[in-house]
């Protein structure tokens, strides 16, 4: 039986939804969920690792399925940076297929998080990483900084970092 192309995107949509909470079961719970042939979710499932959107682990006989994740990292000297110049040419390229709403709350978030590390951090460098996945999207940037209390705290002279979280 040869299906259309809405129930083909049914069926693999239900994988790729299910994948995370069943990475062992994901086949016979479609086969279940759709009443189709186990070489038929087989199939779409191949085309999904194909795809780059789930990757097979474990063996073929016990396989595991997983949604790919790719990770970019990024370590900067923290001299002379400009957070809109970093987001331009290493991130925002990697995150052109998202809808825009989305990617300007990556944007806003990256560019604030980069610009408070070099203008009050004190930090030597900048490290930031990117993983995404066919849901997710994480953005970590990571310094090696005083902290904002001990900073409040040696600017206005306090006995304790704690009286820095008053001022």
């Amino acid at each position: 039986m040869k299906f259309t192309k809405e129930v083909i995107s049914l069926v693999k949509n239900y994988i790729i939804e299910n994948v995370q909470h069943n990475p062992n079961q994901i086949t016979q719970q479609a086969v279940e969920y759709f009443d189709i042939s186990k070489p038929t979710v087989l199939k779409y499932i191949k085309e999904l690792c194909n795809e780059r959107i789930i990757e097979k682990t474990g063996s073929n006989k016990y396989p595991n399925y997983q949604l790919v994740k790719t990770v970019h990292e990024w370590v900067y000297q923290n001299k002379q940076l400009e957070e809109d110049i970093l987001w331009r040419n290493d991130l925002s390229p990697l995150l052109s297929d998202l809808n825009t709403n989305v990617r300007e709350i990556c944007q806003y978030g990256f560019t604030e998080m980069v610009n408070n590390v070099i203008d009050h951090s004190n930090s030597e460098d900048l490290r930031v990483e990117l993983t995404l996945d066919y849901f997710n999207i994480q953005l970590w940037v990571n310094d090696s900084g005083i902290g904002i209390f001990r900073k409040i705290k040696k600017a206005l002279n306090l006995e304790s970092s704690k009286q820095s979280i008053l001022e």
